[in-house]
């Protein structure tokens, strides 16, 4: 039924934060029109909308798996990002967040060993 999802994420300047997602995210634009745009990543599809509302407090909250915590901090360091403290050991994962230019919630996780992955 369904073929994929998307997450639509509140922006105030299209142009700078296409520039976020694909100059230190590596997204890549799928379309864009003048009223939002749609980018692709590994396992994400994130659509990118100005004239939303942008909640104070973000109830969203978009994680990114990695291998390597500490090798992927280190080169989104190097590309400008700023982590809010640092990693955080969960039951099963390392977990370090960071926002994008409008205040979404992002985050870094990396599974423990020896953790069944559901994913």
């Amino acid at each position: 039924m369904f073929q994929t999802a998307v997450t639509t994420l509140p922006v105030r300047d299209l142009d700078s934060s296409i520039s976020f997602y694909t100059g230190v995210l590596d997204f890549r634009i799928i379309n864009r029109y003048e009223h939002i745009a749609y980018l692709a990543g590994p396992g994400a599809t994130i659509a990118l909308r100005p004239g939303l509302p942008i909640p104070d407090k973000p109830s969203v909250h978009i994680g990114f798996l990695v291998r390597d915590l500490e090798e992927a901090q280190k080169i989104l360091k190097q590309r400008g990002i700023t982590f809010l403290g640092d990693p955080v050991e969960a039951s099963v994962s390392l977990v370090v967040f960071f926002n994008d230019p409008d205040g979404n919630s992002l985050y870094l996780f990396q599974w423990k060993a020896g953790v069944e992955k559901p994913m």
